[in-house]
């Protein structure tokens, strides 16, 4: 029953994982290079550096370069905010590259159920991608609603086949 959640839960989040992605992507180059050091900048100034040059000031007779506290201490967290930024960005491309994999998986399964049984596409594609009404679904294939849902239970069973492999769905079913 796990495995067919997923599946479900996939289909469902389809749309909107694809949408998520061109976001991420947009995001990402938003935070491109060009924009890395006006974000370590704005990031240091909210800690208090000004962006002012060293002064000089005499110890011991000598001129030594010194920052104020704030300063120096907002100058410190430069390489903390270096590694933020960068973290920001793997996070965010970890979460595509996961996206990416879970729309690959709905794409090549819709593609082989295509191949297999064309209504288990519609009833997948229009129900689930769509977020067509059943009732919507059932009319436009000339066939009752309960036959629908149970197509699309066969449908969804199927991938999970041909996702997990059809051993694991054995299993489950045995389990329950």
């Amino acid at each position: 029953m796990k495995y067919i959640k997923l599946i479900e839960d996939l289909l469902k989040n389809y749309e909107y994982n694809k949408v998520r992605v061109t976001f991420l992507r947009n995001q990402i180059q938003r935070l491109s290079s060009e924009e890395e050091n006006e974000y370590i900048r704005s990031k240091m100034l909210k800690g208090g550096y000004s962006g002012k040059v060293t002064r000089f000031v005499i110890e011991n007779g000598k001129e030594v370069a010194t920052l104020n506290n704030v300063e120096a201490t907002a100058d410190n967290y430069k390489e903390k905010i270096e590694e933020e930024y960068k973290m920001v960005l793997r996070e965010i491309e970890q979460e595509i590259k996961q996206l990416s994999y879970d729309i690959s998986i709905i794409d090549d399964s819709l593609e082989l159920i295509k191949g297999i049984n064309e209504k288990y596409y519609i009833i997948l594609k229009q129900n689930y991608v769509h977020k067509c009404p059943m009732e919507i679904v059932a009319e436009s294939m000339h066939m009752s609603r309960s036959r629908c849902y149970e197509l699309r239970k066969q449908a969804v069973e199927l991938i999970v086949k041909i996702v997990y492999g059809e051993r694991l769905l054995l299993q489950q079913t045995a389990e329950n």
